[in-house]
């Protein structure tokens, strides 16, 4: 079995990709526009669905295939035929054999109905492409002049927004400050506190361009803009919340499909409970949790570690060598934040429920044999920075540690 190490030393040595979508309309060709023709591209792949979305023709070195175009900006663009993975391996491939150069960064833009999360899986699970490629963040791009209203009538565009890492809002110069106000409350709403920047006909730099997603390269700064303290009101006396775990609730303004809710630990986690725990948790809420995010102190670790799931699916854990900056060295409290399609009450309950108790190590183990498919089982294939060895049982790593109070 090959064993994954949990720290961000893997993702450094494969091509980040970034993923631009947006509902039809937004300005996602706009902002492309400018990216290409106003900024060093050079080694930055982008895949689009068809060359004639982008007025790209006057700004055309040469044609590498029927499907590859290298412009004057160091860009190189490439059409989406067959896949993702096709156009991924394509491109890998001409650049091996020297044909364009060097790739080190890839752009794919959606279409305005997509909802982004296959192609971040297809990133983060095929094993071709995840072993070369990691996705380091969505950027969603949203009109300012659209009201919460507008956004409501569509799944897809809730699903882009509360999918980002980053949100863009188009056409600032065409919206009135009310309108503009309005549109950045909800995406805070579905979102809380993600990164936002107002563009004004497609104008911004690359660097600002860029979502810095939680597989990004990350400054303890960036960290804490990914996942900072949520400020939403605690809900504790209402709920009898245990001293051991609070939770809080974000506070709404619109009749909104979406509910946000968060988890703050005052405890270090045992991981191999928590993961089992969140494993059901997340086959409950299946394809309604749009979005967990949490940073998290595990026993016996001193390094604290991100976890990150979409629409019921776990991706990858990660260890971090430091706490970000809004964390003092007294206030390193694990947090949770969970956004979820429809969230109910007995739902808050169920999450609750699963995150107060986690139960013992043995319990774990035989839910483990009882859920062999648990959502979260990528989290326990993984290593965190442990120097004793790990043993195998049932196809998940354990720690011996977890082991030492079973008979």
């Amino acid at each position: 079995m090959m064993n994954e190490q949990m720290d961000e030393h893997g993702t450094q040595q494969r091509i980040p990709v970034t993923i631009l979508t947006g509902f039809l309309g937004s300005g996602k060709t706009t902002i492309l526009n400018h990216l290409i023709t106003s900024n060093d591209m050079t080694g930055v792949a982008l895949l689009i669905n068809e060359f004639g979305q982008i007025g790209i023709d006057h700004h055309l070195i040469e044609s590498a295939d029927e499907t590859t175009m290298l412009l004057d900006s160091g860009c190189i663009c490439c059409t989406i035929q067959g896949g993702v993975v096709d156009a991924l391996k394509r491109l890998l491939d001409r650049a091996i054999k020297r044909e364009i150069v060097p790739i080190t960064r890839i752009l794919i833009e959606t279409t305005g109905l997509a909802d982004p999360i296959p192609v971040v899986q297809t990133i983060m699970q095929q094993p071709f492409v995840a072993s070369r490629f990691v996705c380091d963040g969505v950027v969603t791009v949203v009109e300012a002049t659209l009201h919460p209203q507008d956004i409501e009538q569509f799944p897809e565009a809730i699903q882009q927004i509360s999918s980002a890492d980053k949100v863009l809002i188009s056409k600032v110069d065409l919206a009135n400050p009310n309108t503009l106000q309005d549109i950045k409350q909800y995406i805070d709403y579905l979102n809380p506190d993600i990164p936002v920047m107002e563009v004004c006909q497609g104008n911004i730099h690359l660097s600002d361009f860029l979502a810095k997603g939680i597989y990004a390269q990350k400054t303890k700064k960036q960290l804490g803009q990914w996942l900072p303290t949520q400020h939403i009101a605690e809900l504790n006396s209402q709920l009898n919340i245990s001293n051991s775990v609070v939770l809080q609730k974000s506070k709404t303004r619109h009749q909104s499909q979406v509910g946000t809710i968060s988890f703050t630990f005052k405890d270090a986690l045992p991981w191999l409970q928590f993961t089992v725990n969140m494993g059901k948790i997340f086959a409950k809420l299946d394809k309604r949790l749009l979005r967990c995010k949490g940073i998290l102190k595990i026993s016996g670790e001193v390094k604290p570690v991100v976890i990150h799931a979409v629409r019921g699916e776990a991706f990858p854990a990660i260890q971090l060598n430091e706490w970000p900056d809004t964390e003092t060295s007294s206030n390193q409290l694990g947090r949770l934040v969970f956004i979820v399609h429809q969230l109910q009450q007995q739902d808050i309950d169920f999450i609750q429920e699963h995150l107060q108790s986690l139960g013992t190590a043995n319990h774990a183990l035989k839910q483990i044999k009882i859920h062999p498919f648990l959502p979260t089982r990528i989290w326990l294939k993984q290593r965190m920075n442990w120097t004793s060895p790990l043993i195998e049982h049932d196809a998940w790593l354990i720690h011996p540690k977890h082991l030492q109070h079973i008979a």
